[in-house]
């Protein structure tokens, strides 16, 4: 028989889990800038910090002049086709698939 205190414990670590560790919610460093990912495709984690790092690197090599990039930008990932869009320090992503 499961108790109440066993049920709590198991309740928080499956919150933990969901809100730490799960594939889909995460943060990684370029330079001076956080990313912080909220990934619903069904791209994985590598893939997806291997191409945001290419991007991030190929766009503040090609820019001219004084630029200061928001130190922390959120990115979201859709598997589905809609309107994307961007802020200073938001992207959302609704594409097919990051190979």
């Amino acid at each position: 028989m499961i108790t109440a205190s066993v049920l709590i414990v198991l309740i928080a670590g499956l919150m933990i889990y969901w809100f730490y560790f799960k594939e889909d919610r995460f943060t990684f460093r370029v330079g001076q800038v956080e990313f912080d990912v909220e990934n619903h495709s069904t791209a994985g984690r590598s893939s997806i910090q291997d191409e945001v790092t290419h991007a991030y690197e190929a766009i503040m090599g090609a820019v001219k002049g004084d630029y200061d990039p928001a130190s922390q930008i959120s990115l979201e990932f859709y598997n589905q086709k809609d309107i994307s869009f961007a802020t200073r320090d938001e992207v959302v992503l609704r594409i097919t698939a990051i190979s």
